[in-house]
Formats: structure tokens, sequence, C-alpha cells
């Protein structure tokens, strides 16, 4: 049996507070309705959405409404009418104000209300700042629709479960040996990370989906176990920087940016860059009591975030003179956030580090209850942390972990060095000594991994130069002690382990 098209109109939550949810008009739906469970599939986004009346739970930010046979926008005289029909209809659904009033007790004992824009705004006292136009929904091809109703019907799902997206990704146990290769001495942490990952992208449940938190001392790894995911995972992946943005009236980037970067970075694929990965590196600085940030818009930016991290539909605007447009849905998008939070890591290793060699700190045991109180003590949002769910502490680096980097990492500044030279016939060595007195300068430096990269590349600036000149034969340099004399970096050992 043929089962009936319909139209509906997609509701996107707008405002939540103590007193409102509103629900404001976004586009038509097109497709197909399963009664029993109230789920309508659209044929347009092929995606499928509840009915607001029949799950109106504060998690739910995006449904649909007003479902409405299509028979009853047709005329007798042509496809045009249909459509102009839809459209007069959409635009009077966006004059109104969709809500829930939460002032008399919980949500699910009410029904969606409506009202006009204005008279919402004014006993409301909010400004909405909202377009009242209809959508274009003339490349809609209805006759297509109708010719493949049937299919169709077959497609609509009794749950808000979407289709999966098939994404070309490797075995995750490849990519973990790949990264390990890299980046050392965080091999847990590692495994920990991409486990979430990959459940994302592996599961179609929305409500599994893992919002990643990582956190550790500057120069651990968290940005180059990020990079090593983005060269090696075959699925966009986009890492901004979170001291860049600020909410909207302030100068800067905004929270939308970052997904119509994903967008492109996935070829203008949505359904791909729906299920790719997106970073915000250096969080830390956008705590309430950081000195870089004036509140309103470092909480501003994090409740921004918020609602990506939870899952939402985005109607981005791509192009402001032709007014072209995507819908972005975030409920399966890997969202992960990282910092330093130096001050509050160094408040709890006070009494866990004893002596110059010390080893890296373990703190796999720290649970996630203890991190979450800590964080919000630090000045993090609790609504904010409440929104993740993976908890990764980058371990601490002694000084026999910088030497294990320094001379087996494949993204060794040594290694790397050592490989170009010999491209060009010139065989780099460094001996034994050196090395140690390497690691103690960059253990004595504080800054992780990254000052062993600095300190090698200050030593070998003068080589470099001969090397670079025209006249240089292929020979073998070994750079010994001496070097750190000349470049007076011993002298800087010295000082910095008197203090």
């Amino acid at each position: 049996m043929k089962q009936e098209l319909y139209a509906a109109v997609l509701l996107h939550k707008q405002i939540e507070n103590d007193k409102i949810e509103l629900f404001l008009p976004t586009r038509l739906l097109i497709g197909t309705m399963d009664e029993n469970n109230q789920v309508f599939y659209d044929a347009i986004s092929h995606r499928s959405f509840y009915n607001l009346d029949n799950y109106s739970d504060t998690e739910n930010y995006y449904g649909f409404y007003h479902s409405v046979p299509l028979t009853k926008f047709f005329t007798e005289y042509s496809y045009k009418s249909l459509i102009q029909n839809l459209s007069d209809y959409l635009m009077e659904i966006k004059k109104k104000a969709y809500y829930y009033s939460l002032e008399n007790g919980d949500v699910e004992d009410f029904l969606l209300k409506s009202m006009p824009i204005q008279e919402f705004m004014k006993k409301y006292q909010l400004k909405i700042n909202y377009q009242y136009s209809a959508e274009k929904i003339d490349n809609v091809n209805f006759e297509e629709l109708i010719k493949v109703n049937e299919e169709l019907a077959k497609q609509v799902v009794s749950t808000s479960q979407e289709e999966s997206v098939s994404l070309d990704i490797p075995p995750i146990d490849e990519l973990y040996d790949q990264i390990k290769k890299n980046v050392l001495c965080q091999d847990n942490q590692i495994k920990k990370i991409l486990t979430a990952i990959y459940k994302n992208l592996l599961f179609d449940e929305s409500k599994l989906k893992s919002n990643i938190f990582i956190y550790g001392p500057s120069g651990v790894g968290k940005t180059a176990i990020l990079n090593q995911i983005s060269d090696n995972l075959k699925i966009p992946i986009v890492i901004e920087d979170a001291t860049a943005y600020t909410i909207a009236g302030y100068v800067g980037k905004s929270c939308e940016d970052a997904l119509k970067r994903l967008y492109y970075a996935a070829n203008c694929d949505i359904d791909v860059a729906e299920h790719g990965i997106l970073v915000f590196d250096e969080i830390d600085k956008k705590n309430s009591k950081g000195d870089s940030d004036c509140g309103v818009s470092s909480d501003g930016v994090l409740n921004s975030l918020l609602k990506i991290i939870e899952g939402g539909v985005f109607e981005l605007e791509l192009d402001k003179k032709s007014s072209e447009t995507v819908e972005f849905d975030t409920s399966h998008l890997t969202v992960i956030v990282s910092g330093a939070f130096e001050k509050m890591l160094k408040r709890s290793n006070n009494n866990s580090t004893i002596g110059f060699n010390s080893v890296h700190i373990n703190n796999e045991s720290e649970n996630s209850l203890n991190v979450v109180d800590k964080l919000v003590h630090y000045g993090m949002p609790k609504e904010f942390i409440g929104r993740f769910n993976t908890f990764v502490r980058l371990n601490s680096l002694g000084k026999d972990d910088l030497k294990q980097i320094l001379v087996n990492s494949e993204s060794s500044a040594l290694k790397l060095y050592i490989a170009n030279l010999a491209a060009m016939g010139i065989k780099l060595k460094f001996d034994n000594d050196l090395i140690e007195r390497i690691c103690d300068l960059a253990y004595s430096r504080n800054t992780g991994a990254r000052a062993l990269n600095n300190i090698v590349s200050e030593l070998l600036d003068d080589i470099m130069f001969d090397v670079f000149c025209s006249d240089m034969q292929p020979r073998e340099i070994t750079v010994d002690s001496s070097a750190l004399k000349e470049k007076k970096l011993i002298k800087t050992i010295v000082q910095e382990h008197s203090l």
C-alpha cells in the first residue's frame, strides 16, 4: 500500500531558560511519516525527525511540527502553484514563535504553544532577530518524489537513528601503531582518544557519542596526537585555536565559522562533514578566571559551544550575496577540546614529583569526578564540563621520557635532521654525552618535548649554514658537548638548576 507524502515544518530550539524553551521554524520537510512513532522521514535531507510534542525533552534541539498531507497543497493548475502554496504556508508559519512554558512545571506537561513573534518578544522581554521571508523550495522535484514514494515509505525508521555514512577509515590498531611511532610515552592516552573517536564514527546511536576533553602540561603531545590523527585518519578534521573565538557582537570568529571550515574540509559533502572531527585547542584560556578574556566573551564562547557539543542543527550562511545556506547537524560530530591547565596541574603535582631525573607521572588513576571538580574550581563552567564524558590527562614527561622521544620518535628533530642530511650525502652523529645534556637542558626548560626540537635546531644552526654552502662535500659530521659550550647552553643548564 502506498504511503502518503506529507509536508511538515522543521523547528529549531533558539532559546532555553528557566521560563521558556523557544523554537523557531527553519524550513519545510517533505517526505513520509511513521504515525505510530511520530517520526518524520525527510526526503530532501534524508534525515529523520521526532514530533516535538511527543518528545518534548530538553535534549531535543530540533523536531518537526504541523505535518499536513501534501495532497492538500495540490491545485488543478500546475506544480508551480503547489510550490507557491508551500512557500506561502511556510512564510505564515515563520511569523510565529513556538515554545514550551517552563514557569509552572515540567516541560512534558505542556503541548507546544505558539503566538506571533512580536507578542512573544513583548511578553518575555526578549529580542529575536529573525527573518520571516519564505524559503525557496522550487528546487524540489515533486514529480520525482511522487514516483519514488513507495521506496521512501520503506525507508521510514521507527527511531531517531540516522543512516551511517560510508567512511574510508583505517583499522584502529593501525592508526594506533602509527601515532605511537611519533608520540611517545602516551600509549594509553592515545588508545583512549582513538576509542572515543571510532565509537562516534562506527555507532549510529547519537546518545553514545563521546565528547573528548584532553588536558596536560605544555609540550607533552596534545597537539602532536591531534595532528597525527588529522594526517592519518581519512575524514575531515579542523583544529581551531579557541582564543580566536568570541560570541556574536565581539571582534573575532564565531563557533559557526568552525563548522563552515569543516564543511569545506569535507569538499562540501555535508554528510561527511557531520561525521568529522572539530577540535578547539587552548580551551583553558577561556576559563572565567583567566586574564586574557573578559568574562562575558569567554562564557559566551563556551555557551555557544554547548549546542555544537550536545548535537543540534545549525543553518550556516555560506554566501551572504546569494543567501546560500546549508544545515549542519552536529549529532554525530566528534568534538574535542584541549588545553594545558598548567595552574591546575601544578597544584595537583606539587607533591608528585621528586628529583631532577624523575620519570613521568602516572595520572591514569584520576577519576572523572575529581577531574570535573578540579576543572570547575579552575574556572570552567560546570554545565560545559558536564557535556564531556571522555577525559584524557596526558602524562608529564621526565628526563628519561625526553631521551626516549629524542632518540626514537619519528617526529624527533634529531631523527629528521639525520634523515634529511643523509639524503644530501652527509652523515650526522650526536655523541651519547651530548644526548644526555640535551635532555637535561630540555627538562630544565619545563616545556616538554617542544624544548628538544628547539635545542637541536639551535645547536645545528651554524652547521646547517655550512651544509647549504655550494662547496659543501659529502662527509661525516659529529656533534659533541663542545657545541653546548659554544652556544653557551651549558651555562644555561647550571643557572636553571640552581633556581
